[in-house]
């Protein structure tokens, strides 16, 4: 799954001030940049980080390379529609919601996001 190889993706998010145009290029690719409004709110933008990223990593790592039948372009405009829905979101249960709507859409139960939060309980319980 995408989770797993995120940490060996070679990925460059650059993001600065409220409008986040984050560059994702794998290794010996030609970068991909997308430019959309960042939130004000710093909890938000910061879920819109993680949005673009889990997108770019399903991109270049996901196993099916039609994104369970949906295509390439479906899956950009997925990405399109989830930044708008984070963007508008009025909480971070909200915007995290957009993130989650967007990977639901691979039908893949092993390809989620794992909120900080439920990560910190994850990590103690290996412990």
């Amino acid at each position: 799954s995408a989770a797993v190889a995120a940490g060996t993706a070679a990925m460059c998010l650059a993001l600065a001030g409220l409008s986040a145009t984050p560059t994702l290029a794998a290794e010996g690719e030609e970068p991909l940049t997308i430019s959309f409004p960042g939130s004000k709110d710093p909890e938000l933008f910061a879920i819109q980080k993680t949005l673009v990223q889990c997108w770019g990593l399903v991109s270049q790592l996901y196993v099916d390379p039609t994104f369970n039948g949906q295509g390439a372009g479906q899956w950009q405009s997925n990405l399109q529609a989830a930044l708008t829905g984070t963007f508008q979101a009025e909480s971070p249960a909200a915007a995290y919601g957009e993130v989650d709507a967007m990977l639901t859409t691979l039908g893949d139960p092993f390809t989620r996001l794992l909120r900080p939060a439920d990560a910190e309980t994850y990590t103690t319980q290996m412990d």
